[in-house]
């Protein structure tokens, strides 16, 4: 079955900063808090209330959905840009025609003026 986290889920992590109360060295640690996890992705999060724990190993395949989400939307918008910008020079080359059919129209308009 296909992955159902990625980019939706990942957006929604709050990267935190973090000490280990049984470290010595007292290291600042980087991760995410398992309680705003476990929501968006029980799997990923273990143990019980109190002492839950992020199975950080897991989280590879989601940020590599994520990425291959975002990408994909990325592909789609280079493709829209290419559709815009063949319209605009379609547009571009009609509003040169209708100018050049205006002139001419003014031009015939001002001779048809010196007839009468």
């Amino acid at each position: 079955p296909l992955l159902k986290y990625g980019r939706a889920e990942v957006l929604a992590l709050r990267a935190i900063t973090y000490y280990h109360t049984d470290d010595p060295t007292c290291k600042i640690q980087l991760g995410f808090k398992a309680q705003d996890i476990l929501p968006l992705m029980p799997e990923l999060v273990f143990g019980e209330e109190g002492s839950y724990g992020l199975a950080y190993g897991r989280f590879a395949p989601v940020f590599a959905n994520a990425y291959s989400e975002h990408d994909e939307s990325i592909e789609d918008l280079k493709r829209r840009v290419q559709e815009l910008e063949s319209e605009a020079a379609r547009a571009a080359v009609l509003l040169r025609q209708n100018q050049y059919l205006e002139d001419r129209l003014a031009k015939l308009e001002g001779d048809v003026r010196h007839l009468n």
